[in-house]
Formats: structure tokens, sequence, C-alpha cells
């Protein structure tokens, strides 16, 4: 059963995992698809649910376009009609999700040196936008990860959009030097472009050494491909990031 927690502003945090009364735990904030999808529905909540069974608590929201009245498969080809009217409707999502995670670390409902930024496809590009929001949050792992919105079908006519091109996680670089990161991808993801992912973590690790971080703690794990385009994700992959997180954490 979903558990919310009340911040007094959109989007609504969800949760699993220990009850908010028990004061913290380590923390997972997980960007999927809806917040049920993300934390119930299987194969997206599968590292969710591991971290969950192993004392962890894990939230989620429900990204723009998801949820109630909505299909997943649809949000992106939604965002771009927005996108193509000139109405940025994703940064001013990650803004209020970063102020809301602000906000449950100030309430000390979450302590961000246990705390952990994941996401899945699209939900990279969430996790990795708040990242570069909240300076204190230094762990991001990704799954998938969708680091350029220009790659995606519903977005390939529009990659001289200035909003799209805004969007590029590239442009996030200087906000990302110092953070944790591992992504997982499979070798030939063309949904989301392995060599975009390669690159990203690429040129983070040449703008770290550029500012005096010599051993960036920067990990790109690639896997075989599995599923449509490449772009499915294990069970075991899923588990081995969460795996990840709780032997940083010594859980």
């Amino acid at each position: 059963m979903l558990r919310s927690v009340e911040l007094g502003s959109d989007p609504l945090f969800y949760y699993i995992g220990p009850d908010i009364s028990e004061g913290v735990t380590p923390t997972a904030i997980y960007f999927s698809l809806s917040a049920e999808e993300s934390l119930l529905t299987d194969p997206f909540n599968q590292v969710a649910l591991h971290l969950a069974n192993r004392g962890v608590r894990v939230f989620s929201i429900d990204l723009p376009a998801h949820g109630a009245n909505y299909q997943a498969t649809k949000a992106l080809s939604l965002w771009a009609e927005e996108i193509a009217q000139g109405h940025d409707i994703l940064t001013p999502f990650f803004d209020k999700t970063a102020e809301n995670i602000k906000k449950m670390v100030d309430q000390k409902l979450i302590d961000p040196n246990i705390t952990a930024l994941v996401g899945l496809s699209r939900g990279v590009m969430f996790a990795a936008e708040v990242a570069a929001r909240i300076d204190s949050m230094k762990t991001l792992l990704g799954f998938a990860p969708l680091t350029k919105l220009k790659i995606a079908k519903e977005f390939l006519s529009m990659a001289h959009n200035d909003i799209v091109s805004k969007l590029d996680l590239e442009t996030k670089i200087p906000d990302l030097l110092n953070k944790k990161i591992r992504f997982y991808v499979s070798n030939r993801d063309t949904r989301i472009s392995t060599k975009d992912c390669f690159d990203l973590i690429h040129h983070l690790a040449i703008a770290s050494q550029e500012n005096g971080i010599r051993s960036p703690e920067l990990d790109l794990i690639i896997k075989p491909p599995i599923g449509m385009h490449g772009h499915g994700t294990s069970k075991q992959t899923f588990i081995e990031g969460a795996e990840w997180l709780l032997n940083m954490w010594g859980i």
C-alpha cells in the first residue's frame, strides 16, 4: 500500500518501506513513471521493492503526464506537444520537486548523506535535474538513462528547439560535479542512445578532472541488450544497482 507525505505543494510524494513515523532511514527517491507504477508495478518497481525489503524508504512521484487518466506510453508525446507550443512544462516541475526534497531535508525526514536519487529511462533525466539543483544530494543511480530529450523518437523533429536543447543533461555538467554517479545501459540501446549515455559520463569525467577532481566517482556499466530497442533492464541489473546503494550505506 502506498503512503504519502504532505509537503504543502505538488508534486505529492508517495513511499513504500519504513513508515515516516520511524524517523530518518536510508532513502531512495525514485523517478520512473507514475508513483504507483514506480513503486508497485513489476518490472518498474524491482529496484524499489528490493530496497524497501532491506529497510530503505523509497519515495516516488507522478512524472508530468503520468498517473490517473494518463497513459505512460503517450507521456513524451504530450511533453513534445507542449514544448512545440513554447511551454516548458518540465523545468518548473524539476524546480518544484527539488524544493520539496529540500523541505524534507529541512524537516529532517531525510538525511542527504544516506539518500540517493534513482531513475529509470526518462526518470534518470528527472533524477539528474534534481541532483543538479541540490548540492547536498551526492548520489545518483540510473538505469537505461535518457540523457538527451532530442534522442527520443517523440522529439526527433525538434532537435534544434531551444527548450529541448536546454533540457540536454550535458548542460548540467557543472552542477553534477562532485556527485557519485552509476549508470547501467545496454550495449545497443537505440531508444535513449548508448553513445549519448557514454558521452555524458565521459564529458563529466573530463570536466571533473579540469576542476581538480582527480578520481571522479563515475561508473558506467554496460550490459547485453534485452527487450525492444535494447532498452530493457533485467531484474538482476536492478538488484545489482540496489546492492551498490545498500553496500554504500552499510546495509
